[in-house]
């Protein structure tokens, strides 16, 4: 099997899709970093706890043949990228949008 499948996916659907909203949205977002700081805590301080327990008690499990098997405070390193990054990819794509439609326009 191959231990890069759930980092795969991971790359596919939020790490990729994030790198080119800042890549033509960077300047409008780069003024959000405490923004960022606070979802990047968020994720972490909310989430980490729920997947440990989600996980031990057996709602859902990360197979080893498809995780790296690096494991940090009981969880796979997949899953603390899972939250983190789709955090960060929610965040910068209602940012744009809030400077989008609420805010009149790019600036």
């Amino acid at each position: 099997m191959n231990h890069y499948t759930y980092l795969g996916w991971l790359f596919a659907l939020a790490i990729l899709p994030s790198l080119l909203v800042w890549a033509f949205k960077w300047r409008q977002l780069i003024v959000y970093r405490k923004v960022f700081l606070y979802c990047f805590m968020g994720s972490v301080l909310f989430a980490t706890p729920w997947d440990y327990w989600a996980t031990h008690s057996w709602l859902w499990h990360f197979s080893p043949d498809r995780t790296v098997n690096v494991h940090f405070l009981g969880l796979p390193l997949e899953e603390y990228v899972f939250f983190i990054s789709y955090t960060f990819l929610y965040a910068s794509l209602a940012l744009v949008l809030r400077n989008r439609y609420i805010n009149g326009g790019d600036k």
